[in-house]
């Protein structure tokens, strides 16, 4: 199902997909019937996470897909505690540059004359619970109780 969206109808040949799976890879596939409607991979290189296989119907772009499976890509780099995803965006894919920028990523490096893939970033906003705690020895009150009185 994933390599009928990997790969360009006229193609002869099939891709590898040993690179999307693995200890490291996350591969997210959003089948309905037996089709696929779209896909996304992730793999964890140690200081940023590599987005690769984003992949999805041109007539599910207009949808939330792309939106969901991007999304899902955030959520496990989160889990990882990666700092940044990192992609390399096909010309031949507008609709993918699209969703990514939609989706909070940028260009970094922009690609001349063709010869490489155009770069996009996106850092990862790390959430309140991720702050550090306050060492109450140096000086940090503590909350009020329930009751309303200091402890």
């Amino acid at each position: 199902i994933a390599q009928a969206l990997l790969v360009p109808p006229k193609s002869k040949t099939r891709p590898d997909l040993s690179d999307l799976t693995g200890p490291n890879s996350y591969f997210y596939l959003a089948p309905r019937f037996s089709v696929g409607l779209g896909c996304i991979a992730l793999r964890n290189m140690g200081a940023f996470g590599l987005v690769s296989a984003f992949r999805f119907s041109s007539d599910q772009a207009a949808t939330s897909l792309p939106d969901i499976l991007v999304e899902q890509i955030d959520t496990q780099a989160r889990s990882l505690r990666l700092p940044v995803l990192r992609v390399w965006v096909d010309r031949l894919h507008p609709l993918q540059s699209k969703a990514l920028r939609r989706n909070g990523y940028f260009p970094v490096d922009d690609a001349k004359d063709g010869q490489e893939l155009p770069l996009y970033e996106r850092p990862l906003r790390r959430t309140s619970a991720a702050k550090a705690a306050v060492d109450p020895e140096q000086g940090a009150h503590r909350p009020p109780n329930l009751f309303g009185k200091r402890t």
